[in-house]
């Protein structure tokens, strides 16, 4: 459902290829709610994994109401973290996608490599993000004090 809505719309407006801005602007509403609800929904179930791979059980629930009222923490540490990746991968992806406009192979073979290691790298630092989030939720310091 949250797919198709845009693209019956979508495609409506396409199709005669003068959509009123009422329906533009429809298109954009809904794109925007259903990614909202998307990213709400991933945010607080964020801590699943973590706690799966501490043997937790009732995982959803767990990760739901630990993260009540602490979402924008949440975000916060994601966006030091595991956006600057993500927009790393995206201009990598710009200039792969220019390297294939003038078909240098190479490159593009180079640049396929660069992404693959960003994206790595993006979900390390996002677990690591979650599984850091979870310890602080718990009370347990991140680094255990030297002796």
């Amino acid at each position: 459902i949250g797919l198709l809505g845009p693209i019956v719309l979508g495609g409506g407006i396409v199709q005669t290829g003068r959509g009123s801005k009422h329906a533009v602007g429809l298109v954009a509403l809904y794109s925007l709610a259903l990614s909202f609800a998307f990213f709400y929904m991933t945010l607080r179930l964020s801590l699943t994994f973590p706690l799966t791979a501490t043997d937790e059980s009732h995982v959803f629930d767990k990760s739901w109401s630990m993260l009540k009222g602490k979402l924008l923490r949440l975000f916060a540490i994601l966006l030091v973290t595991y956006y600057p990746t993500l927009f790393l991968v995206g201009k990598l992806t710009e200039v792969g996608l220019l390297a294939i406009a003038r078909k240098s192979y190479l490159l593009v073979f180079f640049i396929h490599a660069l992404i693959m290691i960003a994206s790595a790298l993006g979900v390390c630092l996002a677990v690591t993000a979650f599984s850091l989030a979870l310890m602080h939720l718990r009370g347990i310091p991140a680094m255990p004090a030297r002796r």
